[in-house]
């Protein structure tokens, strides 16, 4: 019986050490970001008493008091956090920074990207001139490659492969491929179809384009938007892109959110010249960066100083928008901070609760991805997603997450 009791409490110990090591681990950030010669305080709030430990030497600290941090000129430097001094729960790079501000976006913008490669949405099978059912790249080309070179002829477009086909015939054809970042060769033959065209079976794409926000715009014209990449619609993986241009877009329509059933923007992209705003040149997780190179065209321009994930409150902020066809901010109310998100998409969860905005939008719609998140006059983040099941809440990256990756 004793046996029994001392193994329940030993378990009950055990489950409990778990959880508080858990918990610390997801409240603690893995980065802190604070700007040089400024002090800080952090306010974790966690039960817990133990040490941080740097450059070989053991401080106390008490977690359920605030944390102060003081930093001095730039760089960076980690220190871990251990419970009562012998268990480490993390380390935390300490990165200080130059104070950085940006010029705040919120206006829709037209993308136009191009991939680096025709990419294969999905393979189908040919009906041959005899009528038989052929799938001439089965278990050889996949849904998501991208062909490079058709027989060393590198390729530019969709429309380019296909003539090349043609002229080719059915005679052995080679493949250059990217797959998941591996350049291969594969072997095939066209076939006659019915229409007296020649074709591999396969479904294919090099550019797509769509609405979106810009974030912001630093003083060196880079700019960053949407909060998360571009993916393929077919696919649902992230678009590989050679290049990109941003152009000026004008929204006719906005269609609400409802459950189930996300809203969206519904706009014009004149593709001359002259509406021409930007270049991209990168498409990540973090969103589509490039150079931003029509600053005159942006209507009340606002500075922003730039504030970090360490020191977002939970309660009122706002979203920078041109829903109403000018720039405003409308309240929302941020409901969770997660410093460790697993998607780095989601660190912010809000709700929005402006009467005007949700008039207009009923919340997030497909479109809005980008609009840059403030709080306290400073840009925290951007927003990301709207949950599918009720559009008036939401997700949002951290700032510094868009700002680190586009250095």
């Amino acid at each position: 019986m004793k046996i029994l009791v001392l193994l329940i409490y030993f378990l009950g110990i055990t489950g409990l050490m778990t959880y508080t090591i858990s918990y610390c681990k997801s409240s603690i950030p893995n980065n802190i970001y604070i700007e040089e010669n400024k002090e800080n305080e952090y306010d974790f709030n966690l039960p817990v008493l133990g040490s941080a430990v740097y450059n070989d030497s053991q401080v106390p600290i008490d977690l359920t008091q605030p944390l102060k941090i003081k930093a001095g000129s730039n760089g960076s430097y980690a220190f871990d956090i251990k419970l009562f001094g012998l268990y480490t729960i993390k380390t935390v790079n300490v990165n200080v920074v130059e104070k950085q501000q940006v010029l705040l976006g919120g206006f829709p913008i037209g993308i136009y990207v191009k991939y680096d490669g025709v990419m294969v949405a999905q393979t189908t099978k040919v009906t041959d001139y005899l009528g038989n059912q052929i799938s001439p790249c089965k278990d050889k080309v996949y849904a998501g490659d991208y062909i490079l070179e058709f027989n060393g002829k590198k390729l530019e477009s969709k429309e380019q492969l296909l003539q090349l086909v043609n002229e080719h015939k059915d005679a052995d054809a080679i493949l250059k491929i990217r797959r998941n970042g591996e350049i291969i060769e594969v072997k095939t033959n066209a076939v006659l179809s019915t229409d007296k065209s020649y074709k591999l079976g396969l479904w294919i794409r090099d550019d797509t384009q769509g609405v979106g926000t810009i974030t912001y715009i630093k003083p060196n014209g880079e700019f960053g938007s949407l909060g998360h990449g571009i993916g393929d619609i077919d696919t649902g993986r992230l678009i590989e892109i050679s290049s990109g241009k941003l152009y000026e877009t004008k929204i006719m329509t906005i269609i609400p959110g409802k459950e189930s059933k996300p809203g969206e923007f519904v706009g014009i992209i004149n593709y001359n010249n002259k509406y021409l705003l930007g270049s991209i040149y990168e498409n990540s997780d973090s969103g589509i960066f490039g150079k931003f190179e029509a600053i005159e065209k942006i209507e009340n321009p606002i500075v922003a100083d730039v504030a970090y994930c360490s020191e977002i409150e939970i309660g009122e902020a706002f979203i920078r928008s041109y829903v109403s066809g000018e720039p405003k901010d409308y309240k929302i109310e941020i409901t969770r901070v997660d410093l460790n998100a697993t998607n780095s998409n989601k660190g912010i969860e809000f709700k929005v609760t402006d009467s005007e905005l949700l008039k207009i939008t009923n919340g997030i719609v497909q479109g809005m991805s980008g609009s840059p998140v403030i709080q306290n006059g400073r840009i925290i983040g951007a927003v990301t997603h709207v949950l599918v099941n009720d559009p008036t809440k939401g997700y949002a990256i951290f700032i510094e997450n868009m700002l680190e990756h586009d250095n």
